[in-house]
């Protein structure tokens, strides 16, 4: 079983076994990330052919945390973080695509401050990250790597129903990755203008909505 699977069966079991107070919250939005390498081998391959990747790129975000909400101040979680990206130009040959998932889990500290009906919180965390990438050129091929980064970051919630609130958050983060790496055939990806091994080291910010539950 995955690593990231393991992950998210554990904040489940955690939560449901130990009688304490708890936030648990979903969300989706965007990232707004700056990948250097990346955008330069997008651009060298494949920028001739179709839209070129700016300084700036957006991507897909969802989430899932879960927080201690027993002390007055301070408030521990844990989240897993899913950031979804591709690009694709359509050659002659049929369509070519890059597509990658980050897998993001974090421990997470956070100050609080708290009133009838709201929340806000504000910290930082880091942990460990992995990176499933595949590359379409007539065939797929799939590399992985792996690495970790930390977060810094900020949400507010409000009471809508009972125990169910709304939350907006946003966050920066820095990841750093080793080179993207396929195992079968023993490869890199190289980008051919500079001759440099290609990874995703990143740096971006993130605005997302989501629901929380209290229990």
């Amino acid at each position: 079983m995955k690593k990231h699977n393991l992950f998210l069966i554990f904040i489940i079991i955690f939560a449901a076994t130990v009688n304490a107070q708890w936030d648990l919250g979903v969300s989706m939005g965007v990232d707004f990330k700056s990948a250097p390498d990346y955008r330069d081998y997008v651009n060298a391959v494949y920028g001739p052919y179709g839209k070129k990747l700016s300084t700036f790129s957006s991507a897909a975000n969802f989430s899932v945390e879960l927080d201690y909400a027993g002390l007055k101040k301070f408030q521990p979680g844990i989240e897993y973080s899913l950031l979804i990206d591709s690009y694709t130009v359509t050659l002659v040959g049929g369509a070519n695509e890059l597509s990658y998932l980050i897998h993001r889990p974090s421990l997470l500290g956070f100050y609080k401050v708290e009133g009838e009906g709201y929340k806000f919180k504000f910290g930082f965390g880091g942990g460990v990250r992995f990176i499933e990438f595949t590359e379409k050129i007539i065939t797929e091929t799939r590399y992985h790597s792996s690495g970790y980064g930390i977060i810094i970051k900020t949400e507010g919630v409000t009471k809508i129903d009972g125990n169910i609130y709304v939350s907006v958050g946003i966050d920066l983060r820095y990841d750093f990755f080793n080179e993207l790496y396929n195992e079968e055939f023993d490869k890199k990806i190289i980008n051919f203008v500079n001759g440099d091994a290609v990874d995703l080291n990143s740096v971006s910010g993130g605005i997302k909505l989501g629901i929380v539950y209290s229990f």
